[in-house]
């Protein structure tokens, strides 16, 4: 602050004194604002109506003292000014409010300068201090509060924390409780399924006619099918668990493709719908993928096709989009001529539990869980699945998925065949889509193809090319054609092999043709393959069965090893029986877990089968005990495998938590059921045994 800036009250009643302040001041610098108060009162009214930087006053005043000038200055920094030094009352003035004490005698105009821009610059400095820290106080205090919010607000969130828990634990409950009633319902259905697919695959390795073959397949299929359904749950489970995985594993292609439609040959005829298969020839027969994953996708697609489809007809089809040295990209897509979609339903159809129209449900069921299925396998493939559809007319679904050929070697259907080489083939049928596909077919294979719409076509083409066609191929069913009749015309005015295309279970009906020549829709190319072979090739036609050969030669090898099967079950105790059997292994059964530890006290096998749902002991508890013995006894681990119906997440492990070495799941697959019991009991050494068992109950 400069000196002009400096406006001084000083209050003093000796006119000398008053003077020398003045010359003081005046010999410093004239800017000094000086106003001279001769007593407290009119110094009071000064300090009321003016404001001043500071205040001098003397100490002794006519009517009180300098203690009086502090307690009007409101504030304003004080510096007394005394005839005597008293210390004593130095010391008061200051606690009284003073800022500063000086003696009349020794002033000088350097020294009250000094004291004055002290007092000042103390008092600003003061001033400031106190705003600070009532600024500080400020803080502190907004501190306060917003800590008081911060411990409602924590109080808050951990009431929120401690309810989500809560509701998170319950939720938990809820999770398990939905996993527990997927696993046994899954165990439950899966158990007798285990005995249908299984008792049907050892029937398909038996002796059989083509006829029983076929029906044997299509219930084989159609067994698989409903298995794919369970799994459906489960897989909507694993879903929502983040948990799907997928397998590689070498598989044929398009009889996976053709075994898929196949499961709905029987509901497409019933219904007047045409099932067709297009399978482009030249496709690679093998590649490395997961074959059950695939099949779900293409199951569902064909099931909602068929539900949602009155008339018309269901393709599935297989392209080829692009190829390198070792992948392949394809193209899959299901097309129909049903209700169709409309354009902005189809947003949402890929959604979980939605259909395109609410109004469906009622109509035709479902829960709209497998196009989301569908969608979430293919993407995991690394596939995107589309639609394309009109309201009221037809829908496809299609895919892309490139997979990796596999080393595999084997006969491709899509090369040409040396017996069909130049052969001429009339292909008979009302459908334009069929009689394109079997065209294409029978092209690749090596055949020059003419086609037919109806009866009459045919036989014209047939009298106008005598003795030029070697082989017709003629739908089962036409609307304006009795196809019965036409065969018959056929085989008593020609010698032209003919076969016969229709439903599943078609050749009851065959009075006219031989039974070998008839081939089921939709035509799968390793079943026309082999129809085209009877019928033109050198295969002898004379023995209509087909004799399966034991797949594994190497199983007779295992007659010297012995196992145990805890199994609670008749059916199984049956189909597993008979599949060691076959496999040449001995095997005692026991009915429960209680009885299965009995007979691992009774003797050393090398290997037992342990079903886990078992009545009086389950298989947990039964390995446990199992296992007590054996390091009692201090002998070697037997290998206990589980064999169960339950399929969730996490199951396997906590089989071999409980003691057990390895996981087979039903339904069994037979060559993989014996792979894998052959790998423990080789790993065994073979040990010479005395056949001390009692008949095999399941005999």
């Amino acid at each position: 602050m400069s000196a002009k800036e400096i406006r001084i009250l000083y209050v003093e009643d000796d006119k000398v004194d008053q003077m020398a302040l003045k010359r003081y001041l005046q010999d410093q610098t004239n800017g000094y604002d000086l106003t001279v108060a001769d007593s407290i009162s009119e110094a009071k009214g000064l300090v009321d109506s003016r404001e001043f930087d500071i205040i001098i006053s003397d100490y002794l005043l006519g009517d009180g003292t300098a203690f009086d000038i502090c307690k009007l200055s409101q504030g304003t920094p004080i510096i007394v000014a005394t005839g005597a030094g008293d210390e004593e009352i130095a010391v008061k003035m200051m606690k009284a409010g003073a800022t500063d004490y000086v003696v009349k005698t020794r002033l000088s105009t350097e020294s009250l300068s000094k004291s004055i821009h002290y007092a000042i610059e103390l008092h600003r400095t003061e001033k400031e201090r106190e705003r600070a820290e009532a600024e500080l106080l400020k803080a502190k205090n907004a501190t306060e509060a917003a800590n008081k919010e911060l411990t409602k607000k924590n109080r808050q969130l951990e009431e929120a924390t401690l309810a989500a828990q809560t509701l998170a634990g319950k939720a938990r409950e809820a999770t398990t409780a939905k996993s527990e009633f997927l696993a046994n319902m899954s165990h439950e259905i899966r158990t007798p399924l285990n005995a249908i697919i299984g008792m049907t695959d050892l029937a398909l390795e038996t002796n059989l006619t083509a006829e029983q073959r076929e029906c044997l397949s299509v219930a084989h299929s159609a067994s698989e099918g409903l298995l794919g359904l369970i799994n459906d749950i489960l897989d909507f489970s694993k879903i929502e668990a983040g948990c799907l995985e997928l397998e590689n594993v070498d598989f044929n292609l398009s009889d996976l493709v053709s075994r898929a439609a196949e499961i709905f040959s029987l509901r497409c005829n019933s219904k007047g719908l045409e099932l067709l298969c297009d399978v482009e020839p030249g496709i690679p027969h093998w590649v490395v993928g997961d074959p059950s994953r695939l099949r779900q996708v293409l199951v569902n697609l064909l099931g909602n096709a068929v539900k949602f489809t009155e008339q018309g007809e269901v393709l599935v089809r297989l392209e080829q989009k692009a190829k390198q040295e070792d992948r392949i990209e394809l193209r899959f897509s299901v097309s129909d001529t049903g209700i169709g979609i409309s354009q902005e339903n189809i947003e949402r159809i890929f959604d979980q539990f939605s259909q395109a129209d609410g109004s469906t449900t009622r109509k035709f069921g479902g829960t709209g869980l497998g196009l989301n299925i569908s969608k979430t396998i293919v993407e995991l493939m690394g596939g995107k699945i589309g639609v394309d559809s009109e309201k009221g007319n037809s829908t496809t679904f299609h895919f892309n998925l490139t997979l990796p050929i596999a080393e595999r070697t084997t006969e491709q259907h899509g090369e040409k065949h040396a017996d069909f080489e130049g052969a001429v083939a009339l292909v008979i049928d009302d459908n334009q889509t069929s009689r394109l596909i079997l065209r294409k077919i029978l092209t690749a294979w090596g055949f020059q193809v003419m086609d037919a719409q109806t009866g009459p076509q045919a036989l014209a083409i047939l009298q106008d090319s005598v003795g030029a066609i070697d082989l017709i191929l003629m739908d089962h069913h036409m609307p304006q054609t009795d196809a019965m009749e036409l065969a018959q015309t056929i085989t008593e005015q020609t010698n032209v092999k003919l076969i016969l295309l229709g439903p599943a279970g078609g050749q009851d009906s065959l009075h006219a043709v031989d039974k070998r020549s008839y081939v089921a829709k939709p035509v799968k190319q390793s079943e026309l393959m082999a129809a085209l072979d009877r019928m033109l090739g050198d295969s002898n036609p004379a023995n209509d069965a087909v004799k399966i050969v034991d797949p594994d030669a190497r199983e007779s090898q295992l007659a010297n090893y012995r196992i145990l099967v805890a199994e609670d079950h008749p059916d199984n105790v049956k189909l597993v029986s008979k599949v060691l059997q076959r496999a040449g292994i001995s095997a005692d059964f026991a009915e429960n877990g209680k009885l299965a530890v009995e007979a691992a006290k009774q003797r050393r096998y090398d290997l037992i089968l342990m079903d886990v749902c078992m009545p009086v002991m389950d298989g947990f508890e039964a390995t446990n005990e199992i296992r007590a013995c054996e390091s009692l006894a201090g002998e070697s681990r037997v290998p206990i495998l589980a064999l169960t119906a339950h399929a969730t997440i996490g199951y396997r492990e906590k089989c071999l938590e409980n003691g057990m070495d390895d996981f087979v799941t039903k339904p069994i697959k037979r060559n993989d059921f014996l792979r894998t019991i052959r790998q423990w009991l080789e790993s065994r050494p073979v040990r010479l045994m005395v056949d001390d068992s009692q008949p095999d109950p399941a005999d």
